[in-house]
């Protein structure tokens, strides 16, 4: 069965910026040209041009095929543009909480490929030589990731997607952007296009759309690097984001109002000296009063005097790795202690994962609970009743 769709394969070949779009060439073009379509703005005349050679004489058969192209993919935006589209997206929501007063650029990020076993990744690392991003699928999008995110260059005949977006980025620059830029100042909105985060982000729109991906959010315990997973319709991973500590309350309040329902994502921080509040009376919805126990013993100041606890601080976030949940730090200059002992409190399975990460392979192992001489083991048939503690 042929599943070749020409509206994707011609999809993959189309970038954007703003309201300017470009379509790469096809491989098996013999005369490659890259076509330029620029939308008018305020009424304005649309202009279409080419970089082959033919287009100075006449319309060429890749400025055709950009016209074709676009009013097929405004159709489907339902007359929206891309810039439109994208910005109403996540992605760009995503773009625009990492982005903030980032100095990553494409410039300062370093990529390497790594190789576990049969998969690959390709980890990008900040200038500060941590990791802060992974692109997780090893399919042709990867290449095409490659392309857009790398240093800027015109190797070779065809320029690369990167050099298109720079040029789709002049093609597009307001008069007032004009203006400043002459005097060697670049508006906020020119300063976040220019982030790592907004090309890469970009990237993951252009190959998934507005999306029926999931995210996953993750505390690295040893690192204390929290991160967020973004995975396909298919439960594939596609790329992981190390969100800085200071944006993850935003990227969670994000997520949890783009995606109140998604399974994983009901990170509800409480506030951490409701914990040290709890009551024999207080309702759990999980019994880890255990666990709040032995903290309570220790104490809300021994707590926070712990050597380990720097690592797991997310702003006025707090990770605590014994129960796996986010708590949120009282606010400093806030000396009224009103706290009483919580009636009730929700932590839901998805927010305790601890227990089971460490010891469910142990769980399930029939052997370990065997202990002693199996001699004396015997097989009870009848009983009245069974009490689990």
């Amino acid at each position: 069965m042929n599943n070749y769709d020409p509206m994707e394969n011609d999809l993959e070949r189309v970038e954007f910026h703003r309201h300017a779009v470009a379509l790469m060439p096809d491989a098996s073009d013999p005369r490659p040209g890259i076509a330029f379509l620029v939308e008018g703005q305020r009424n304005g005349v649309t202009q279409r041009f080419c970089s082959c050679s033919i287009s100075q004489k006449r319309t060429c058969d890749h400025t055709l095929e950009l016209t074709r192209v676009y009013k097929k993919l405004k159709k489907r935006l339902k007359e929206k543009n891309f810039d439109d589209d994208f910005r109403s997206s996540i992605w760009d929501e995503f773009a625009q909480i990492l982005g903030e007063n980032c100095r990553e650029t494409l410039e300062s990020v370093r990529m390497d490929l790594f190789k576990a076993g049969d998969e690959q990744s390709l980890r990008v690392f900040g200038s500060d030589g941590n990791e802060i991003f992974s692109y997780l699928s090893d399919g042709a999008d990867r290449d095409r990731f490659l392309e857009r995110c790398e240093k800027k260059s015109d190797r070779g005949i065809v320029p690369t997607r990167a050099v298109v977006l720079d040029r789709l980025a002049l093609m597009t620059l307001t008069e007032n952007e004009r203006a400043m830029n002459s005097r060697g100042v670049e508006t906020r909105r020119q300063l976040l296009e220019k982030t790592f985060w907004h090309r890469a982000l970009y990237h993951c729109y252009r190959e998934q759309g507005g999306s029926d991906c999931t995210f996953h959010p993750a505390v690295e315990e040893t690192s204390g690097a929290f991160s967020v997973t973004c995975r396909n319709s298919g439960e594939k991973p596609l790329c992981r984001m190390v969100i800085p500590r200071g944006k993850v309350r935003r990227l969670l309040s994000l997520l949890q109002e783009r995606l109140p329902n998604q399974h994983g994502l009901a990170i509800h921080p409480i506030p951490l000296k409701s914990i040290f509040k709890v009551a024999a009376d207080t309702h759990l919805d999980l019994d880890i009063r255990p666990m709040i126990k032995i903290m309570q013993e220790n104490g809300e100041d021994r707590f926070l005097e712990r050597e380990d606890l720097a690592r797991y601080i997310y702003g006025d976030l707090v990770y605590i790795p014994e129960m796996g949940i986010l708590a949120e730090l009282e606010r400093p200059g806030n000396l009224e202690r009103r706290f009483q002992a919580p009636k009730k409190m929700v932590l839901k399975k998805s927010q305790v994962p601890k227990f089971l990460e460490q010891y469910g392979e142990e769980i399930l192992d029939a052997s370990n609970l065997l202990t002693g001489k199996k001699e004396s083991l015997k097989i009870v048939k009848a009983f009245d009743r069974i009490e689990i503690t």
